[in-house]
């Protein structure tokens, strides 16, 4: 860093992640004092790239956004997810302010205006008795970040073989380039099955004006397709959990390779298998908390919106 701009960029903050240094196998993040790691504000440049939609779906702006803002970070590629938000919230508050502004429509207006009869609900909104625009709400992004809970060091799937045998599958969070890698396949296999099921649905429209046989072909072809759409997604599924396994231990023996994963994933129930994905969605849920509490200016109702999504693709797309 040359002497000038370190004069006129400093750091903003200090923080703590979610996952703890030695969960790492490979040096990922050099931490400070404390396993604290600084964060510095974004520049205008980083904020120009994360309105790039095609960085913004490859997740390549939040690759740039954490090379720029957290020099600590040395590999981003294999930062779990966890950590990732929780940077992503810490660069936010270094570049903007510890509370954040949010936008929530009333539950309460939003419900009365719905069942009010459409030739009467202007009416409601001049004499303002509902308020359906979204109303803005501060977040204390600074409080979320300081009581984040910490990724447990073990995730672990114990599948019993026999009655003696007992093998246990070990369970990591996704790194950003995993993630990055399902985030984009299911988005794509999703997409074509919007699609077939909108061509499916045109097709059915136009099907008089072929013969029995015709439409019998037709519909066999669709159905194997969508049945060939059903297969990649439960594949595209399989992969993000067996990116999840860090490893196999049997007999007090480590299991890596792929091959070994690969047996294990092929062989067990239906409930095992459940319990696997389910412990592989506790290792990359938010550590975060995210509620915040809401009070209508309209019509005084309080609620609590326990949804606050902090997505990859758009965070820094709100308005900041």
């Amino acid at each position: 860093m040359g002497k000038l701009k370190s004069l006129i960029r400093n750091v903003a903050l200090t923080t703590k992640l979610p996952c703890e240094p030695e969960s790492y196998s490979s040096p990922v993040i050099e931490y400070g004092l404390n396993n604290e790691i600084e964060i510095y504000p974004m520049t205008h440049t980083d904020e120009i790239l994360m309105h790039n939609p095609d960085s913004l779906l490859s997740n390549m702006a939040v690759k740039n956004i954490i090379t720029s803002c957290v020099p600590a970070v040395k590999d981003v590629d294999n930062v779990y997810t966890p950590d990732i938000e929780a940077l992503l919230l810490a660069i936010k508050i270094a570049s903007v302010d510890d509370e954040l502004e949010i936008y929530n429509v009333c539950p309460k207006c939003y419900e009365l205006y719905n069942q009010t009869k459409e030739e009467n609900r202007q009416k409601l909104i001049d004499e303002k008795k509902v308020l359906i625009d979204p109303q803005i709400f501060l977040f204390n992004a600074r409080a979320c970040l300081e009581s984040m809970e910490k990724v447990p060091s073990k995730f672990i799937v114990p599948i019993k073989i026999n009655d003696k045998d007992t093998l246990f599958i070990n369970i990591k969070p996704l790194t950003l380039k995993e993630s990055t890698e399902y985030e984009l396949n299911d988005f794509n296999i999703k997409n074509a099955i919007q699609h077939f099921i909108i061509d499916s649905k045109n097709a059915s429209e136009n099907a008089d004006m072929l013969s029995d046989i015709d439409n019998w072909k037709e519909n066999r072809k669709r159905n194997n397709e969508f049945n060939e759409l059903l297969v990649e997604l439960d594949k595209s599924v399989l992969k993000m959990i067996k990116s999840s396994i860090d490893s196999i231990t049997y007999n007090e023996e480590l299991l890596t390779d792929e091959e070994d994963i690969d047996d294990v994933l092929s062989s067990i129930n239906r409930k095992k298998f459940e319990e696997i994905r389910k412990c592989v969605d506790d290792a990359n849920r938010s550590r975060l908390n995210k509620s915040v509490k809401c009070k209508c200016k309209c019509c005084g109702f309080e609620w609590t919106n326990e949804n606050l999504e902090f997505n990859f693709s758009n965070f820094f797309g709100q308005s900041s």
